[in-house]
């Protein structure tokens, strides 16, 4: 350990702290770009519950592939925000509409 931090004992050990890192990072890039958007606190709250939500429900649709869901995950990140308003903390009103938003770019995989 130097100055606090762990160190590794070789290449081998080093790639495995990397891999674990990136796997544990993959799926945050969605939330933190929507937590990043400039929207008032209560609303902000919203948008990310209605992520939650939305995501829940179309999660199944997209397989088990990491770059496949973090692909859908951001495009529905975007689709969030492309019908959030400011003041809007409708749960149900934000996901839906953002489902919709997803069905014209996946209108083969997700149910409206």
């Amino acid at each position: 350990m130097i100055d606090g931090y762990p160190q590794f004992g070789g290449p081998t050990q080093s790639r495995t702290a990397l891999l674990r890192l990136n796997k544990w990072s993959f799926g945050m890039r969605a939330r933190a770009l929507i937590d990043g958007a400039v929207f008032d606190a209560e609303t902000l709250k919203a948008i990310g519950a209605a992520f939650d939500q939305a995501w829940a429900r179309i999660a199944p649709t997209f397989g088990n592939l990491a770059q496949e869901i973090e692909a859908a995950r951001l495009r529905l990140a975007e689709a969030m925000l492309s019908v959030a308003t400011e003041g809007n903390t409708n749960i149900a009103d934000l996901k839906d509409r953002a489902i919709e938003e997803m069905a014209k770019h996946y209108s083969s995989r997700i149910r409206r």
